[in-house]
């Protein structure tokens, strides 16, 4: 180990070539492994100021653009994400707001 940190190797980060339906991860991967903010004593300080970007980034982008799904999306729920989504994500077109 260390002779090859520079290499990329794409398995030594246990990225899967299949996906589970249930977590849209990797089989054998724990859904719990990637966790950005976490909880607890250690949580992320820039926790609150990155979800708050976040929503002033969403706002943002539908007070200035009308967003439409892409032709040929398949809107079929996805049936174990929670807040339902589609199985293969949604495309959109966005066009400017006058």
């Amino acid at each position: 180990p260390g002779n090859d940190v520079n290499a990329f190797r794409p398995d030594r980060f246990g990225v899967a070539e299949t996906t589970s339906p249930q977590t849209g991860l990797g089989e054998g991967v724990d859904q719990w492994s990637f966790l950005p903010f976490i909880n607890g004593p250690r949580n992320c300080l820039g926790q609150h100021f990155s979800l708050l970007e976040a929503r002033v980034v969403t706002a943002l982008l539908v007070q200035r653009y009308d967003f439409t799904p892409a032709p040929g999306q398949d809107a079929t729920p996805h049936p174990y994400k929670i807040p339902i989504t589609p199985i293969t994500g949604m495309r959109c077109v966005l066009k400017r707001r006058q």
